[in-house]
């Protein structure tokens, strides 16, 4: 619901106004399991146009003073849990990222459709994803260091 139209620049005056620094970035760093980045912005025009405003959005955010990272993952075209998150993650540009990328998940550990609506497996299987304890060894052994919102302090 943050980017809804009219609600993103109230949550980033709220996010001010409370002192919290960081938000999430929805700017778009498209990692599609087939295919080029652009590619897939082409044949998905509503996707582009979105990804448009909200990075219009983030970057006013920015010159507010919020802090975030430079875009936010999204790899159409995987499939979560069945996939190696760092298979996934070898198709990212990670020449556009200079700070940090955000790669969003949304776990749980049942499947409740009146809560989640239809993303419902997806969010039982990043949770088990993201549970192992092996993966953070294995993103390290690939080259992605995973951090939180931290390192957009300098911390």
């Amino acid at each position: 619901i943050h980017v809804s139209p009219g609600l993103f620049g109230v949550f980033v005056r709220v996010g001010r106004e409370l002192c919290i620094p960081v938000m999430r970035c929805q700017r778009r760093i498209t990692a599609p399991s087939t295919g080029t980045p652009e590619g897939y912005v082409l044949r998905h025009p509503f996707y582009w146009l979105k990804g448009l405003v909200i990075a219009y959005w983030s970057a006013r955010a920015e010159r507010l003073g919020m802090l975030m990272p430079d875009g936010a993952i999204h790899t159409p075209g995987y499939r979560a849990g069945e996939t190696r998150i760092e298979d996934a993650l070898k198709r990212v540009p990670w020449a556009k990222i200079q700070r940090a990328a955000e790669l969003i998940i949304h776990p749980a550990t049942m499947v409740d459709r009146e809560l989640f609506g239809n993303v419902t497996e997806s969010r039982v299987r990043d949770y088990q994803v993201f549970r192992d304890p092996g993966l953070k060894d294995r993103l390290l052994k690939a080259g992605v260091n995973p951090v939180g919102f931290e390192v957009l302090h300098g911390k």
